[in-house]
């Protein structure tokens, strides 16, 4: 009883702290306790890591092309860590130069920006005179008088591929449209001009002719704004508008078909046919982009008054954490509300499991399939699984060597699925590759091992027991508010450990208990009152 009742007040006090800690932070520096329904600003943020080429009396550089502001998107926050290196913008400011004398063996670099999204030609567009979107060399008028025969080609070449494109189209749009279409139908004609302009790529060679056409036109470059990206890819487009006043507008062209026609949300990093980044005496190079929707702008303004009013609070805020740490913490502060939720249905209710925590594993799992593919693929797999196990009790191996021989099992398995599913025309591959068959090799193990003890029916209710309870702790993984929550105020943990601790100090009848003795309870009842 005594120790019942220490469980209670370590409960209390835990629960007091972490709401004092949620009240400051609500009422004081202003965090917000829901997300906002629209993402308007992202975090991106690049990681790098650069290998050490031969020595050189030059010093080792690293060029990066930073984050531009234009008519969509502003670049309101710059953090950038490069110990031991110096920096110095260049090119007005859009490109950082970092510079290492003498660079060990492997450096890291890491920046993070914060852009926000903006109405309609609220931002600014690029310091670029208008001119300079027309700017080319092979316009007629610039054309030299006496060609030599390869330039005379050259340019029969380019008045063929703009007169046939403008024969069919009637707006800037259209005309990229017909000169890709005419490139895509005579590759000799695209590789020809390609190697003769000295063009990058496609989108390069594109700007070119339109311009000859008389189209402004520029070369773009960013990516593909989400709410979380681990590795973003660099895309390329072309920029073309009217040169007159009737149109002002910058229209977007794809030059990849699939992102045609698609209505996506793209910040233009920068426009041009320099790339993200150059380095100078390093071997390589390995930069990954991350992007994560900042689902409150009011928590990003919250975060910076928590820096000038108390610094050592924002100091230990989760949110200043690199992107990919705090992705995989959005998903571990959820399972200890995971971990009390199975303690609560096994303990109170008397909802059967195999193995304690598993459930929460397959929660995780489900994240990456779906909860409907998740349990075709799981019921699928554990039903193999079970043939396989069954069938090697025979030869009485060894628990080690027998997961092992699941474990082959379970990914060959998964291997033909991925194809079936490839022929089907599905796209389930990715989230098939991604289901933790470590966690399925262990769930089969136990299955049948409750089997052979308890019998087929104890096997059956603990496994859809795993199933529910799998389930509902998904539904609080994806949950926007309860992840948003957890984590601005990861404080709350604190009332978890406390619940846990009461918890464990509950010895009384479960929920599912009762049904069982409710007839002896009335027989009893009934003797008494005979």
């Amino acid at each position: 009883m005594v120790r019942s009742w220490i469980s209670l007040i370590i409960c209390i006090l835990f629960g007091l702290l972490a709401a004092s800690i949620i009240y400051y932070k609500i009422n004081v520096l202003n965090y917000p306790v829901t997300p906002e329904t629209t993402v308007n600003s992202w975090y991106i943020e690049l990681q790098g890591t650069l290998e050490r080429g031969h020595k050189s009396k030059d010093a080792s550089t690293f060029r990066l092309t930073l984050p531009e502001e234009n008519e969509g998107y502003s670049v309101v926050s710059i953090q950038k860590i490069a110990n031991g290196f110096g920096e110095d913008k260049q090119n007005k400011g859009r490109e950082l130069l970092l510079t290492k004398r003498n660079p060990d063996s492997r450096e890291s670099i890491y920046a993070r920006f914060l852009i926000y999204g903006l109405d309609a030609n609220q931002g600014a567009a690029p310091a670029t005179d208008k001119t300079d979107y027309l700017k080319t060399r092979y316009t007629v008028e610039n054309r030299i008088s006496n060609p030599s025969p390869e330039t005379q080609a050259l340019y029969d070449t380019i008045d063929f591929v703009i007169d046939r494109a403008d024969s069919r189209s009637s707006t800037p749009l259209s005309f990229l449209k017909e000169v890709q279409a005419i490139l895509s139908e005579d590759t000799q004609k695209a590789a020809f001009l390609m190697d003769q302009m000295k063009a990058k790529d496609l989108a390069a060679l594109m700007v070119i002719l339109a311009r000859v056409e008389g189209y402004e036109s520029r070369a773009a470059n960013g990516i593909l704004l989400a709410d979380e990206v681990r590795n973003a890819d660099i895309l390329r487009w072309v920029e073309i508008r009217s040169n007159d006043d009737s149109d002002d507008v910058w229209r977007r062209f794809f030059t990849d078909p699939e992102l045609q026609g698609k209505s996506l949300q793209i910040y233009r990093w920068w426009t041009g046919n320099s790339p993200l980044y150059e380095i100078k005496n390093f071997k390589e190079a390995r930069l990954n982009i991350l992007v994560k929707g900042n689902q409150d702008g009011a928590f990003t303004r919250a975060l910076w008054q928590a820096e000038e009013k108390q610094p050592l609070i924002y100091k230990f805020t989760l949110q200043t954490l690199p992107l990919d740490q705090q992705l995989v913490l959005q998903v571990l502060l959820l399972f200890p509300i995971g971990a009390l939720l199975v303690s609560f249905l096994r303990q109170v209710v008397g909802v059967k499991t195999i193995g304690t925590f598993m459930p929460v594993l397959i929660a995780v799992a489900f994240r990456e399939t779906g909860v409907f593919y998740g349990i075709l693929f799981f019921g699928s797999l554990i039903a193999v699984g079970m043939v396989v196990r069954a069938n090697l009790d025979r030869l009485r191996l060894l628990m080690v060597p027998r997961l092992s021989a699941i474990l082959t099992v379970t990914i060959l398995f998964i291997a033909a699925f991925m194809v079936l599913s490839k022929d089907m025309h599905l796209q389930l591959g990715l989230s098939v590759a991604l289901f933790p068959v470590v966690i399925i090799t262990m769930f089969i193990e136990r299955v049948s091992t409750m089997w052979d003890e308890s019998g087929g029916k104890e096997a059956m209710t603990a496994s859809c027991g795993s199933m529910l309870i799998a389930c509902i702790i998904y539904f609080i993984l994806i949950n926007p508010f309860i992840k948003h929550f957890v984590f601005t105020f990861p404080e709350i943990l604190f009332l978890v450990f406390g619940l846990s601790l009461v918890l464990g100090r509950y010895n009384g009848y479960k929920l599912s208990e009762y049904k069982r003795f409710w007839a002896l309870k009335r027989a009893i009842e009934k003797q008494q009152k005979g």
